[in-house]
């Protein structure tokens, strides 16, 4: 089952059952499952198990930037539930390499700041969203800054 990342949803259900505790040493060498589900994996649903979040940053990271670019709004709403920051550091370190991410990601990143159409209402993720987006333009070389 391991060669199959589509049986492990059959195994945690949408969430982590106390009964797959020894199974999950396994997630080590289990083949990738799609970007959608890795970020699945983030929710509270799965504990934040080491186990779990380790698979899920391995197989977000085993995708092309071409494949993930298209779960950017998935991607940042993990933000979140990002308690132990793997996931802004998948967002930094592929922002590095692709400009077009990196651009998305900003993009979606303010129109989730806030709850309503005229940004009057912040939303609760926008202190999260603002620290993301402050690193990832300070680490922009010359030539980033100026397509951004």
């Amino acid at each position: 089952a391991i060669s199959d990342p589509e049986a492990l949803p059959l195994i945690f259900g949408g969430h982590l059952p106390d009964d797959v505790n020894s199974q999950l040493k396994y997630l080590l060498v289990w083949e990738p499952v799609n970007p959608l589900t890795a970020v699945t994996m983030f929710l509270p649903a799965y504990k934040n198990h080491p186990f779990i979040i380790q698979y899920a940053m391995r197989a977000l990271e085993s995708h092309s930037v071409d494949i993930t670019f298209f779960y950017v709004p998935q991607i940042v709403q993990t933000l979140r539930y990002d308690a132990l920051g793997y996931v802004e550091r998948y967002i930094l370190e592929t922002a590095q390499f692709s400009q077009l991410f990196a651009h998305q990601i900003i993009w979606n990143m303010k129109a989730n700041s806030y709850k309503d159409d005229d940004a009057q209402v912040p939303d609760e993720i926008k202190p999260a969203l603002d620290g993301v987006m402050g690193k990832m333009v300070e680490s922009f070389v010359p030539l980033d800054r100026d397509f951004y």
